[in-house]
């Protein structure tokens, strides 16, 4: 709020406000120029990452470092537009974030060789059942290639849509570095309204996050 009053007060010291029409086409000018803040994924990713530290660290039977970052709370992101993005599905339909817009979002971030995200599959999947796909979508992104989850799904039940190999997506527009199993759930704009780290809430480990998000959902649908 402070930014927003120093701005608006700066735009119009130079010529005082002589009325209310004047003070309208100022507040105009003041929502329509670049003085309004963003809320963009991007930019909001880049003010998050403004005090994180970068630190390598060898890998067990790699030749490879990975790379940890200290400081970054995802939680930063909570606000912000879902990243623009057009993917196909595993039945190769396209589906791009103006698609999503309508309905409230549910993006689960997983893979096979994680057993956290496996574990949780039953539970997601009663989620969609309880709220079925009329006011909700659902999004499963893996670095897993098609045949791979194609050859999963036939003995495994998992109710989301599926985008299969899209390590593009994953890591260049979601950037995701905090880990599987990641859930975000965003309302009918598309903006963020809560990210969840791994299959236990962070805050209480003896609660699985599919229980916060059926909450969630319960607020987000009950108009």
């Amino acid at each position: 709020m402070r930014l927003i009053i120093q701005c608006l007060q700066n735009r119009i010291s130079s010529q005082p406000i002589h009325d209310l029409y004047h003070a309208l086409a100022i507040l105009l000018l003041f929502t329509t120029t670049s003085c309004q803040p963003t809320d963009t994924y991007e930019v909001r990713y880049k003010e998050c990452f403004e005090n994180v530290t970068a630190v390598e660290f060898e890998i067990e039977g790699s030749t490879k470092k990975g790379v940890g970052y200290s400081g970054f709370d995802p939680q930063c992101l909570v606000g912000a537009l879902l990243p623009d993005f057009s993917v196909a599905d595993i039945n190769g339909k396209t589906i791009t974030t103006k698609n999503l817009l309508g309905k409230v979002t549910v993006i689960n971030f997983w893979f096979i060789k994680c057993a956290p995200c496996i574990a949780e599959i039953p539970d997601l999947n009663s989620i969609v059942n309880k709220f079925g796909e009329q006011k909700v979508n659902y999004l499963a992104f893996s670095k897993d290639a098609e045949p791979t989850i194609k050859e999963f799904l036939k003995t495994n039940t998992f109710l989301f849509h599926h985008i299969p190999n899209d390590e593009p997506t994953i890591e260049e527009s979601f950037r995701l570095i905090w880990g599987y199993p990641c859930t975000i759930v965003a309302d009918r704009e598309g903006r963020i309204v809560e990210i969840f780290r791994g299959a236990k809430l962070k805050s209480d480990p003896s609660v699985n996050v599919t229980v916060a998000v059926d909450s969630l959902l319960t607020v987000l649908l009950g108009d």
